[in-house]
């Protein structure tokens, strides 16, 4: 027969096991490199409550809009004029530079060799960087792992350009990869530039591209690992690259 102090610990025990309810709060911080990982949404982290609220009531108002119409351009500029308003809401002064390098070309592009680099993530079968030394990491594995990747250096993976698509992978704990592995172009624009080269729009496309995991340590990159990455391009005779960022 149960005890009233069995039925309590029965009560208790349930209690834990049920895990906490998500708010809103956690709910608009998840995209920004929490378990959703969805930059296009990453905005809402700089959200009100409130803010975020309205957003998705504008968000649900026009999709029924859309369902009747199946006019796309009032959702697309409905989370376009967000994202302004989330990345200006606590940063205004953060993506503004006054001034910058700049670097004029010294020939015009359509003589240039033009390389890629990209944030992406990509690499070449077989030839795995195994970040944080393991080997095999799934991209379920990696986003729980965000944290230890920020705080470790990029590791450089070149890609030929000539690689096939079935032969590239992909891995990043900072973004929803699910439309760059549908279109490897839109993070990895390898044949794009390749058509470029063929209509002379670019003089030659460097034979090798280059990726690595965007969601990284910030300071080695920059002060080390930048340097040594431009004085290899230097090297290989590159008059312009095309940076793609995540």
């Amino acid at each position: 027969m149960a005890t009233p102090q069995m039925a309590k610990a029965e009560i208790a025990a349930e209690e834990e096991a049920v895990p906490p309810a998500e708010t809103l709060a956690m709910f608009r911080k998840s995209f920004a490199y929490g378990s959703r990982t969805d930059l296009l949404f990453k905005f809402m982290k700089n959200l009100s409550d409130g803010d975020t609220a309205e957003f998705l009531r504008g968000l649900l108002e026009k999709l029924g809009e859309t369902i009747d119409d199946g006019g796309l351009e009032r959702l697309l500029e409905h989370v376009y004029q967000w994202n302004v308003k989330g990345y200006l809401h606590e940063h205004e002064d953060q993506w503004r530079y006054d001034t910058g390098p700049f670097t004029p070309l010294e020939k015009p592009l359509a003589d240039c060799r033009v390389g890629l680099l990209t944030a992406s993530g990509h690499f070449v079968a077989g030839d795995d960087p195994e970040p944080l030394g393991v080997k095999n990491m799934t991209q379920a594995e990696a986003i729980p792992r965000i944290m230890e990747f920020i705080r470790s250096e990029p590791i450089l993976s070149t890609i030929p350009v000539d690689t096939p698509p079935e032969k590239l992978r992909l891995r990043h704990p900072g973004y929803d990869i699910r439309g760059v592995r549908r279109d490897n172009n839109v993070a990895l624009p390898l044949d794009r530039l390749k058509e470029l080269a063929g209509e002379g729009v670019i003089g030659e496309l460097l034979p090798d591209a280059f990726s690595f995991v965007g969601a990284t340590a910030q300071t080695p990159l920059r002060k080390k690992l930048a340097p040594q990455w431009a004085g290899m391009l230097k090297a290989r005779k590159v008059d312009a690259m095309l940076l793609v960022p995540v």
